[in-house]
Order: C-alpha cells, then sequence, then structure tokens
C-alpha cells in the first residue's frame, strides 16, 4: 500500500522541520546548562578568595537549574526519537491521544506557541490504522496555524473523540477570521494520503480533522 504521490516527500520534509525545531531547544538547554555552570565557576572562585562569602543556597539553586536543564533535554531527544520512529512503518496502528501528545510536545519548542490544554477524553484512547508519519505532519500543520493566529499569549485547546464518521481530532479557541489550512497543495496530498477530512467551524473557532478507523485499499 503506497501513499498519495508526493505525500512521503512531505512526512520527509516534516521530519526536516521537526528536527530544526527540536535541534534549536536542545541548543538551549545547552546554553543554559552552560551559562549555569560557569555560575557554579564563578562562585566557587569567589568562595576561594573569600570563604565567608560562600552562599550554599545560591549553590544549590543554581544546581537545580543544572538538573531541571538536563531532564529538559531528555524529554525533548525522547520526542525526537518518537517521531522519528513514525516513519518505521509506512502504515501502522496509531494511539490518537499519544500522536496528539507527540504533535503538543513539538509544538511547545516553538518560539511562538500559545498555550495548550488537552480536552479529556471519553473513553479508551481511539486506535485507528494509518500512516503516522503523515498523520503527525497534518497535526502540526494544524497546530501551527493555530499558534500563528492566536499568538503567543493566547490558548487553544486540543481534543480527541470517536464519532460515526471516525476519530476526530479537533482544536479549539481560534479566533474569528481563521482561515484554517486549505490553501495548500501539500495538505491535499496528505488529505489523500489519510483519507481525512479537514473541517472548519468559525463560528465556533474550531477545527476538525476527522480520520477514518482504517484507511482503505482503494483511496490508498
Amino acid at each position: 500500500m503506497s501513499a498519495a504521490p508526493g505525500a512521503e516527500g512531505e512526512g520527509l520534509l516534516f521530519l526536516g522541520k521537526a528536527t530544526a525545531v527540536i535541534s534549536h531547544s536542545i541548543k538551549n538547554v545547552m546554553a543554559t546548562v552552560s551559562e549555569t555552570a560557569g555560575l557554579l565557576g564563578d562562585l566557587v572562585a569567589l568562595a576561594e578568595r573569600e570563604p565567608r562569602r560562600m552562599d550554599l543556597k545560591e549553590l544549590g539553586t543554581l544546581g537545580e537549574t543544572i538538573v531541571e536543564e538536563i531532564q529538559r533535554g531528555f524529554q525533548v531527544v525522547q520526542l525526537l526519537n518518537k517521531l522519528a520512529h513514525s516513519g518505521d512503518q509506512p502504515v501502522a496502528d496509531v494511539d490518537v491521544e499519544e500522536a496528539v501528545a507527540v504533535v503538543s510536545s513539538l509544538g511547545r519548542c516553538l518560539a511562538y506557541c500559545s498555550g495548550i490544554t488537552r480536552l479529556p477524553s471519553a473513553g479508551e484512547h481511539p486506535r485507528i490504522h494509518t500512516r503516522p508519519l503523515l498523520l503527525h505532519d497534518l497535526l502540526f500543520r494544524a497546530l501551527d496555524a493555530a499558534f500563528r493566529a492566536v499568538g503567543p499569549d493566547g490558548e487553544v485547546k486540543v481534543g480527541v473523540e470517536r464519532g460515526a464518521d471516525g476519530v476526530s481530532i479537533s482544536v479549539h479557541g481560534l479566533p474569528a477570521g481563521f482561515r484554517g489550512i486549505f490553501e495548500s497543495p501539500s495538505v491535499e496530498l496528505l488529505k489523500q494520503a489519510l483519507q481525512a477530512r479537514v473541517l472548519l467551524d468559525r463560528e465556533a473557532g474550531v477545527l476538525r480533522l476527522v480520520l477514518p478507523e482504517r484507511i482503505g485499499e482503494a483511496r490508498a
């Protein structure tokens, strides 16, 4: 089963973009650790000259900052691993909630990211048989468009629900005048490959990605 012509290329472009975003986050982590380690060195040098001025509390705070940044770095690397492995199989069973969590984490790495709130799910996490990498790509495009429309001081809410027409990923909190992600040939490629529908309720400010439970042979 092959994706729509050109869709595989869109997936590779998405991985490249995601890698650039994540590498920038890793660079920020390393810069913070380096700066904090430098401050620790300055305090130690000061203590060697003037032992009475040693502030153990400040040393502890700087140490905690380094530990926190290292943990953040581990989380970012784990995110990169998850995205990289989403391309292991062209078609696979996907936990939609987990896909939303992965792409939401990627979105938080963006400088212009708005606040993200996950809406509670009803019942078990829905799973679909689809193209994992391309699903991440389409969802990221939706969140990216939402962040740009809402602004860094705003907030979007993301929910997943199963319905009669498939599994829906909804992005809430969009402003009036939001134009969606429709005017793009690459989005059309992704929609065809995923057999997805993109719906926009301008009055409610909700963008929905509707995905089939299983992509079929006929439209693959």
